[in-house]
């Protein structure tokens, strides 16, 4: 008789339903001894619960099919890199050296000194303090830099013609009531104090500028007027430095090295290199404050001053800060900054001037701001 066979041991349903489902033996007992619908409700979650790790699973295959691609970008630049990091070929550039051709004009921009003003510092939280010495200083400091800077710029140009712009306000004057009581001088007596200066600064660039020439080109102020209101079509005729002006004037009238353009009306203009370049106080424009400052009322008014007569650029001061652009040049002023500039929400700055070169062939090339404060 053949052997009997022992009987195969059958693994209990609830345990192999555990095994499938990934459950507790008691759950899945539970699960067999429960009605359909609960059997039923229990093979959809174990669906929504299938489905959801497929799509974990796809989106992971994904990200590693990524990341083996964007490593297998980087090991090519690697490779690249190192193949070529040997084979790079060493150049040689030059060396600019000075550029004698061409020809240029340098323009010294003066204006805003408000000589005999007094700006105590706590009217300014700090941040200037001005009265005559200080003045004396500063425009002594302009002469001398202004030196430095032209042969600085003879470095790329040939430079042997000289403007300087003597753009008003170079006195306060008492067009308010309280300059009365706080300016160092009276009028008269700042216009000597100026026309001194400007005379001891005009020699000096004569004598040691190397230059043959020196033009001075003039605009008076909104400042330095005899009457309270400001006139229109005869503010020069009311104003203290168009008097100074055509004093000075005659006092190098038999010097040949020295010509003055002095300005009646509003606008002055003169031809450098070639190129009209258009000067004024710059009160003739009206700002009243905005975010953009100065910029959007001045490219205003320089579109309408182009439709009488085009200029390449404009200089102009009154503003009380340096700015450049490609069209015009506003100038700082000596005075620093002050009441008004506070008042007219300028831009903080320190006290300068400007330098410019005009370049025969490009136009304006060069605007620099000339810092007259004694250094920190």
């Amino acid at each position: 008789m053949p052997p009997k066979k022992k009987p195969v041991e059958k693994t209990p349903l609830s345990e192999r339903m555990a095994d499938r489902l990934n459950m507790e033996p008691g759950e899945a007992q539970e699960f067999i001894d429960a009605d359909q619908d609960v059997q039923m409700k229990v093979f959809r979650g174990l669906e929504n619960k299938n489905a959801k790790l497929r799509a974990q699973l796809k989106t992971e295959k994904a990200k590693r099919e990524q990341a083996e691609h964007e490593l297998e970008s980087a090991e090519g630049r690697v490779d690249h890199m190192l193949a070529t990091q040997d084979i790079v070929p060493a150049g040689e550039l030059g060396t600019i050296k000075k550029h004698r051709g061409g020809e240029a004009t340098a323009i010294l921009c003066l204006s805003d000194w408000h000589a005999e003003e007094t700006v105590d510092a706590n009217s300014v939280n700090g941040l200037n303090e001005f009265n005559i010495d200080i003045a004396d200083e500063r425009i002594k400091r302009v002469f001398e830099k202004a030196l430095y800077l032209l042969e600085f710029a003879r470095n790329i140009s040939t430079i042997k013609d000289l403007v300087v712009w003597l753009g008003g306000d170079l006195i306060t004057g008492y067009i308010h009531d309280e300059l009365v009581e706080s300016n160092s001088l009276s009028p008269s007596e700042a216009c000597l104090f100026v026309q001194d200066r400007v005379v001891t600064g005009i020699d000096h660039l004569k004598n040691h500028a190397n230059v043959k020439g020196v033009t001075v080109v003039t605009n008076h102020g909104n400042h330095g007027r005899t009457t309270v209101k400001k006139r229109i079509s005869t503010s020069h005729k009311n104003s203290y430095e168009w008097l100074m002006y055509n004093n000075l004037a005659r006092m190098y009238r038999k010097d040949p090295l020295v010509k003055w353009k002095i300005a009646e009306g509003y606008l002055n203009y003169l031809d450098i290199q070639g190129h009209t370049v258009r000067f004024h106080h710059g009160d003739g424009m009206r700002y009243q404050g905005g975010v953009g400052g100065i910029t959007v009322p001045v490219n205003k008014a320089i579109a309408q001053y182009d439709k009488q007569r085009r200029a390449a650029f404009d200089v102009f001061g009154h503003y009380h800060q340096f700015m450049e652009n490609w069209r015009w040049i506003c100038n700082g002023a000596i005075v620093g900054y002050n009441a008004y500039a506070l008042e007219i929400k300028a831009d903080i700055q320190p006290p300068t001037q400007s330098f410019i070169v005009v370049d025969k062939e490009y136009g304006k090339v060069m605007a620099l701001p000339i810092f007259v404060d004694e250094p920190l």
